[in-house]
């Protein structure tokens, strides 16, 4: 006797038809309805809707990590089908990884066209490639970084053919901090340093900041004025 939601291979039986002869069946595979002689279904002669698709199981296991996971922890195709036999989360570190070796392998590459094989810092000589970077010499980092968005800097170069009209140069972390910071690095000879420190920093900037106070406060500046008399 068969009675709705019965399974027989692939179908599913819904409800009768045709007097009870025949069986209207939803098929797991492919999920199309189809008619089934009773006869055909009670003696397992009739097993899916002709689609010959098998059913997709619950779980698969991954190539990259041997764990077996959930069909939602795969990418499936339209269809439902299995795009591919890696997880998810293996997938996403296989993209990852590949994605840094890329951007290695571009850095490496503009690092050499600007400061030479091997690349070296043109301030100091450092030669450790995890301390170099590439610096604009005209003090104009920010506004190309701008003009670049979210384009990382080392793809942009190699799509310009390594421009050398924008003033780019190889500088460790240590001497392009200074130069940002201070305007001056350590390394330089020791005239430039205190031209560029002492009197361009300190000497103009400190009076600056001091009078913008006494604008804000005129009646500081006068109390100061009458302890020195």
């Amino acid at each position: 006797m068969i009675k709705p939601g019965d399974k027989f291979g692939n179908l599913i039986a819904t409800y009768p038809i045709k007097g009870g002869k025949y069986w209207k069946c939803e098929c797991k595979a492919c999920g199309n309805t189809t008619e089934a002689r009773k006869y055909h279904l009670e003696h397992n002669l009739r097993t899916s809707c002709g689609c010959r698709k098998d059913i997709p199981p619950e779980s698969y296991t991954c190539i990259t990590c041997k764990l077996e996971k959930p069909r939602r922890e795969f990418y499936l195709r339209k269809n439902g089908r299995l795009l591919h036999r890696v997880c998810k989360e293996c997938k996403r570190e296989e993209v990852r990884i590949r994605s840094k070796d890329r951007h290695h392998k571009l850095r490496i590459e503009a690092l050499k066209h600007y400061g030479g094989d091997p690349p070296h810092c043109q301030c100091c000589g450092e030669q450790h490639i995890e301390f170099l970077h590439i610096d604009h010499e005209y003090r104009n980092g920010n506004e190309h970084r701008k003009e670049l968005k979210s384009l990382n800097i080392y793809r942009w170069l190699k799509q310009n053919n390594y421009p050398s009209n924008i003033g780019l140069r190889v500088l460790c972390a240590n001497c392009n901090l200074s130069l940002g910071s201070y305007g001056y690095c350590p390394h330089q000879p020791k005239e430039i340093v205190m031209t560029h420190h002492v009197h361009d920093r300190y000497r103009h900037h400190q009076p600056a900041a001091q009078n913008s106070i006494n604008e804000q406060n005129p009646h500081h500046h006068a109390q100061q004025l009458h302890q020195r008399q």
